[in-house]
């Protein structure tokens, strides 16, 4: 729980290398927390690497991109 919390308040200032800060309400902040597994948190974190490439070009893919591989996009 302190990690997700942790996780949370970077992402809430800004405190990642994405430059992007996420808006909660306190119920989406808890819903988040409680959730244990991760699940929540881990579809929060998709999110804002979709809202990061969306503002790169070729949505922050490599030049070099091979189409058959998979991304992980900001990784």
């Amino acid at each position: 729980m302190i990690a997700r919390k942790d996780l949370i308040d970077a992402l809430e200032q800004g405190r990642s290398r994405l430059g992007l800060r996420l808006k909660l309400s306190h119920v989406q902040r808890e819903l988040l927390i409680d959730d244990a597994r991760g699940d929540r948190l881990d579809a929060v974190l998709c999110l804002m690497q979709a809202a990061w490439a969306s503002l790169q070009p070729d949505w922050g893919l490599p030049a070099d991109l091979d189409p058959l591989e998979g991304w992980i996009i900001s990784a």
